[in-house]
């Protein structure tokens, strides 16, 4: 079963944290449009990825879920 993720949430803290995608994918050491195929869904983040995210957006912990695993609700 596949999802689709919205991440509201860590583009937000993009936004606050490095000011655009592509000063984070800077940061994050891949190209800006591998960040943007990512957040819009094309591609899924690897564990590597999101540890590295996490490390760079200072994202606690138990704040993690909510950045990367909320489901996109689908209203019928």
């Amino acid at each position: 079963m596949s999802y689709e993720y919205d991440y509201t949430l860590l583009e937000k803290r993009i936004d606050e944290k490095f000011g655009n995608q592509e000063n984070f994918a800077i940061a994050m050491k891949v190209a800006r449009t591998s960040i943007n195929m990512k957040l819009n869904g094309h591609v899924p983040f690897k564990q590597p990825e999101i540890s590295k995210a996490v490390e760079v957006l200072e994202i606690r912990s138990e704040e993690l879920f909510d950045y990367f695993f909320t489901r996109k609700v689908k209203i019928a």
